[in-house]
């Protein structure tokens, strides 16, 4: 935990280092992350996992021109995955890792650069790596689905423009990689929602509509549930049981609640009483943050529905800085105070995961330079 709290550390101190003139400090801070994700070795609790499926994937028998043997396989994993695992077979498993780390990284990179002015460029690198759901968890360890998601990022692009080919064909790319992206297919129809004004009396609108929902859908949902929903056999499930649980176990503490009302509900209403102040192309990234929030409440049904949120969420690492940005020109100690909670708060949840002890064996940070190249 030392080391992995040292680099984030050292990337929040480059980001700083572009507060009040751009000298490259973003970018820097970027390759550091780049390569702690790119050198890991069993760093992540799913890595042993998609290490044995790369493996199995090779010597499986079936070649890469073979679609239909890919898709009548047993083995698990998408027909997208199991044809990048087969096109990097001479180039290893490691090999895969540094490419998806640099790949993936870039698209962060390129999402923070657009968003976020530069002087709260610390912030996105905070929420970043220290939100465990979006960098312990999804970079980490989610390889599938964390690849889906920054072709999602890519795909966002085509939203604002309306152009439907290509943001179509993004999705399905991603689809081929963890199959949860192709929920994402209809969100193309945010690039026709313009000149939405909100007023604060809205803002309790929505709240309360929040509140209904939160109490209803999980009833909805119930009736829905059935083994095929949850499978508890599923390697690449723990995780979300983990969310899960943390939530259930955090939300009757007062720092639970605190936790749960700034970090999850606060900025996206932030985001909302902001709305008009923003361009269009923001505003596209605020409704798919929003979104999260009525996904939410199946959680509590299906943990497993904890996977589809990653597809918004992962907004917040340009959007929490971007509108505290837009805070802090009204009120600079609100904007500065919320973000130094959102520090503490981010750390704690990041000390609680890192020392429960059914995560922290599959976080001890190790290199591929002291194994033998795979």
């Amino acid at each position: 935990m030392a080391l992995y709290l040292f680099i984030v550390f050292v990337a929040v101190a480059l980001a700083l280092l572009d507060s009040k003139k751009e000298s490259g400090g973003l970018k820097a801070a970027f390759v550091l992350i780049t390569i702690f994700l790119g050198i890991r070795y069993m760093y992540g609790s799913d890595y042993p996992a998609y290490l044995d499926l790369f493996k199995q994937y090779n010597t499986d028998g079936i070649p890469i021109w073979d679609i239909k043997g890919m898709l009548e396989s047993d083995i698990y994993g998408e027909l997208g995955w199991q044809i990048l695992n087969k096109l990097f077979k001479p180039f290893g498993y490691f090999g895969l890792i540094m490419a998806l780390s640099v790949f993936e990284n870039i698209v962060i990179y390129k999402m923070v650069k657009e968003y976020v002015p530069s002087r709260w460029y610390w912030l996105a690198i905070v929420v970043y790596m220290l939100n465990t759901r979006l960098f312990l968890i999804g970079a980490c360890s989610m390889e599938r689905q964390w690849l889906a998601v920054c072709v999602v990022i890519l795909a966002t692009k085509y939203i604002e423009e309306k152009r439907i080919i290509p943001y179509i064909l993004l999705v399905l790319l991603a689809g081929m990689f963890h199959k949860s992206a192709f929920l994402m297919l209809p969100f193309f129809a945010l690039g026709y929602v313009k000149n939405l004004k909100l007023k604060v009396s809205h803002l309790f609108l929505f709240v309360l509509v929040l509140f209904i929902w939160n109490y209803i859908s999980p009833l909805l949902m119930e009736p829905l549930m059935s083994n095929y929903l949850i499978d508890e056999e599923n390697i690449f499930s723990d995780y979300a049981r983990f969310a899960d649980k943390e939530t259930v176990n955090e939300q009757f503490s007062i720092i639970g609640m605190i936790t749960e009302v700034v970090a999850v509900y606060l900025l996206p209403l932030l985001g909302l009483l902001y709305f008009s102040r923003v361009d269009s192309k923001m505003q596209k990234l605020i409704l798919l943050y929003i979104a999260a929030l009525f996904i939410k409440p199946f959680a509590e049904i299906i943990p497993m529905i904890n996977r589809f949120d990653y597809f918004f969420i992962v907004f917040s690492i340009s959007l929490i800085p971007a509108l505290l940005s837009i805070l802090s020109k009204k009120n600079a100690m609100l904007a500065y105070g919320l973000a130094l909670m959102l520090v503490v708060i981010y750390l704690r949840q990041t000390g609680v995961f890192l020392t429960d002890s059914s995560w922290a064996r599959s976080y001890i940070y190790k290199t591929i330079f002291s194994q033998p190249w795979i």
